[in-house]
């Protein structure tokens, strides 16, 4: 007979947009019966959550629509009034977790490019899918959007392309945020190495739109850049 472990973990590596509304209520309700008799480990359970988040599943755009799952199927936990209690600080861990995995993996390609692999590439930019919507909605540190994670990426005489394809993914989900934090003037360098980049003959990537903002009279208004 499946323990109520095994059937939490089904439940997580199952989960679609298409039976996301039974399979979260199922799982809500496991998860507070296991826990509450004793039969799972609260910290096991919320490290298999993350999972529900898979690098590779990505749209032309870059994005990640499994991160969106995750996000999602964290709230309801967590506005779930028999399993609040059991998921405290669950955003705030992951978002933590994805900074600290973004920042690492940055510098693990970077040092080691020509060798990296795709798996690490999909995982780079699924943190990067996360940290977006983690900044939307306030678990990244204004600190942190501020002097670090833009930073990071652009503090070198040219751009790398997991680079490029991070830059797209944050100002693509949470452009408006980093511009509020960043400053303009920090946006407006990262169009430059961008405008920069896409202007190489050599890039023989399919076409993407990225859209960035940029200061107006009177406003704020979108530039655009193509992939190549």
């Amino acid at each position: 007979m499946p323990s109520i472990r095994h059937t939490l973990r089904c439940v997580v590596e199952r989960l679609s947009e298409k039976n996301y509304d039974k399979s979260s209520a199922q799982y809500r309700f496991l998860l507070d019966v296991g826990i509450t008799h004793g039969r799972i480990d609260r910290n096991d359970v919320c490290n298999e959550i993350r999972r529900i988040a898979q690098p590779g599943f990505f749209e032309d755009s870059l994005n990640n629509p499994t991160t969106q799952l995750l996000i999602r199927f964290i709230g309801d936990i967590e506005a779930d009034q028999k399993t609040s209690r059991h998921a405290l600080r669950l955003h705030e861990r992951y978002s933590t977790s994805a900074l600290d995995d973004f920042f690492r993996q940055n510098l693990d390609i970077m040092g080691d490019f020509a060798s990296m692999s795709w798996g690490t590439w999909a995982d780079f930019l699924t943190n990067a899918n996360l940290i977006a919507q983690w900044a939307n909605l306030g678990y990244v540190e204004e600190k942190t959007i501020r002097n670090r994670i833009l930073q990071s990426l652009i503090n070198h005489p040219k751009l790398l392309p997991h680079q490029v394809d991070a830059l797209i993914i944050l100002f693509r989900l949470a452009g408006a945020t980093f511009e509020a934090y960043a400053g303009p003037s920090m946006v407006d360098r990262c169009f430059g190495l961008l405008t920069s980049y896409y202007s190489r003959p050599s890039i023989g990537f399919d076409q993407i739109q990225v859209r960035l903002p940029h200061a107006v009279k009177g406003g704020r208004q979108l530039r655009q850049t193509f992939r190549r």
